[in-house]
């Protein structure tokens, strides 16, 4: 289900920022935020990961990456944090 995880988190308590190239799943995980009660602390851009905003820098306690992994060739992993 698109954005079930960052909708649970938002349940919790949780302000979540997420992005997607796609212009339907950010209109889905809006939808559902607002669905759940939750689009108060729900926010989708509209980017590439690979080219997050400025202002994301030191913003965020956390960070989860899911549904990227398994497409990332294996060679990428190391610029994606992961080895």
């Amino acid at each position: 289900m698109t954005g079930h995880f960052l909708l649970q988190a938002a349940l919790l308590g949780c302000t979540v920022d997420t992005v997607t190239l796609s212009v339907e799943q950010k209109a889905m995980v809006e939808e559902r935020a607002r669905d759940a009660g939750v689009s108060d602390r729900v926010r989708v851009h509209l980017c590439d990961y690979r080219e997050l905003p400025e202002s994301f820098k030191h913003q965020f306690d956390a960070f989860v990456c899911s549904e990227m992994i398994e497409v990332r060739a294996l060679q990428d992993h190391v610029s994606f944090g992961i080895r």
